[in-house]
């Protein structure tokens, strides 16, 4: 595949051997196995994150750029299989699929707050790392590994944080200028406060906990009368298929933060475990065997633990084969 010959598909089309070169490729990096790992000299990831950062510059409209993925994902899957693939294609760069979304919303904001859209600020944790942000207004954001967010350079008549991925917030207080926070499933307002909120795209739920101030979680397929008002200790879990709601309380003293250097899986399964831990480290984590999947496990780690010893930790029954190759790590049920 020529990489002129990608752009002008890209952009028009027309051209039925590149259709096919790079559904081939997509395919072949939908796999577990492939998903998420580096191809050296593979240009063609890049030519597709610049296609989608250009067409989104482009785009007002949400709608017209969600459709502009979907015509694409059916010009080389078919109506059929597009609809299925639309939400797994991407997950092996940077949950693109949400992203462009929240950045389709975040421009269509943009529209309707000025005649001329604001610059706006687009920021990235990488697997493996963590960011921190100050805001216009002051407001200090803390992104976790693998997570991405948007804003305008200048605030005017509100303020406004796109996220997508995990994010720890000090917002300052301006009653005159709410603050909003928005992700692909719900948004939160606030005045000022200190919360975390978990949205990553491959997660169950979107979680928010409160422990300072107070805000209010609207869903967004939702009216607006069925916000819901947190106090300190409030943890809400929205469950991204169906939108049920879970309600705990959590001490707040006693609150162990991944901002501070904290790992804390709360009755989380071993595949979402990998996930996190997947962001967290900047690996890959295989699970050979399927039925580990949905096993559950409750534990937290303090600042300093390696990856290692977070694996042998969650392996403290011994009932798990753990083989680790530099960034590749294999799980499979050990055998008895």
């Amino acid at each position: 595949m020529q990489k002129e010959a990608l752009r002008h598909y890209l952009e028009h089309g027309d051209d039925a051997r590149v259709r096919e070169e790079l559904r081939t490729w997509l395919l072949d990096h939908d796999s577990e196995e492939t998903r998420g790992t580096a191809v050296k000299d593979d240009f063609v990831e890049d030519e597709l994150h610049s296609f989608w950062q250009a067409s989104l510059r482009k785009q007002a409209s949400s709608r017209t750029t969600e459709r502009r993925y979907r015509v694409l994902m059916e010009r080389l899957f078919g109506a059929r299989d597009s609809r299925s693939r639309i939400r797994r294609i991407w997950r092996w760069t940077v949950q693109a699929a949400a992203v462009l979304l929240l950045m389709a919303g975040a421009y269509e904001f943009a529209a309707q707050q000025a005649p001329e859209q604001p610059e706006w600020a687009e920021v990235y944790a990488p697997y493996g790392q963590t960011r921190e942000v100050t805001l216009p207004d002051g407001s200090r954001v803390w992104l976790n590994a693998g997570t991405y967010i948007f804003y305008p350079e200048r605030f005017d008549r509100e303020r406004r944080l796109f996220v997508s991925g995990e994010v720890y917030l000090d917002v300052t207080k301006d009653p005159k200028r709410p603050f909003r926070v928005d992700t692909k499933n719900v948004d939160i307002r606030v005045l000022g406060t200190k919360f975390n909120l978990r949205s990553y795209n491959d997660d169950k739920y979107v979680e928010a906990s409160l422990l300072e101030g107070s805000i209010s979680l609207g869903l967004k397929n939702h009216g607006e009368q069925e916000r819901i008002l947190m106090s300190p200790g409030d943890r809400l879990l929205v469950d991204n298929v169906t939108s049920d709601i879970v309600h705990e309380r959590f001490d707040c003293a006693h609150y162990a933060s991944w901002r501070d250097g904290y790992h804390a899986f709360r009755h989380m399964s071993l595949g979402e475990i990998a996930h996190d831990l997947e962001r967290i480290f900047d690996v890959q984590i295989i699970i050979r065997d399927p039925s580990l999947l949905d096993e559950t496990y409750f534990a937290t780690f303090a600042r300093g633990w390696k990856l290692d010893e977070l694996l042998e930790a969650l392996n403290i029954h011994h009932t798990l084969r753990i083989h680790r190759d530099g960034s590749i790590i294999e799980i499979e049920r050990a055998q008895p």
